[in-house]
């Protein structure tokens, strides 16, 4: 599903770009997926989901993952456009009410009904050595299905790149 990598860690104010780096690609698929923010919310305001995305913007959720623990909204906005902070699996189903539960059942159904298989994700297949660089709360990413002649043919490293706020 599309998600954010860091929706459970919290990054004190850091300014990040993400990256995949492709070890080896599977033998078929497999393609790592994308989606701007800023379309996810024009689909969720022409598929009439107003109060869906307002709820999105205004409610605090809970992700956490191995001791890890994040609280922010799903969507948010700053000068710069939009932010995602949303990981379906790092979701805390203790910390959340039962409310909060059903909008994120709500999101997640919509991400993947409404967009994922209406086919507007981007997909892009990097082959061996190749990498991709990215904002990862700025757009939200999941991958394809894919076909491997082993386990872990498909093998992408990930990593981030922490921008020092120290003019050169």
């Amino acid at each position: 599903p599309l998600h954010t990598d860091d929706s459970y860690v919290e990054l004190n104010g850091e300014e990040a770009v993400n990256f995949f780096y492709c070890a080896s690609r599977a033998k078929i698929g497999g393609a790592t997926t994308f989606f701007e923010l800023s379309e996810l919310v024009e689909c969720l305001k022409l598929d009439g989901e107003d109060k869906l995305l307002n709820e999105l913007m205004s409610t605090d959720v809970v992700h956490e993952k191995g001791g890890s623990r994040k609280v922010r909204k799903i969507i948010d906005k700053d000068s710069e456009g939009y932010l995602a902070n949303y990981n379906y699996y790092c979701i805390s189903r203790e910390e959340n009410s039962p409310e909060v539960l059903d909008m994120i059942e709500q999101f997640q159904n919509f991400m993947e009904s409404r967009v994922h298989n209406a086919g507007l994700v981007m997909p892009l297949q990097l082959e061996k050595g190749e990498a991709v660089f990215f904002h990862d709360d700025r757009v939200v990413h999941g991958r394809n299905a894919f076909f491997a002649e082993s386990p872990g043919q498909r093998s992408l490293i990930k990593g981030k790149i922490i921008m020092d706020s120290i003019p050169a």
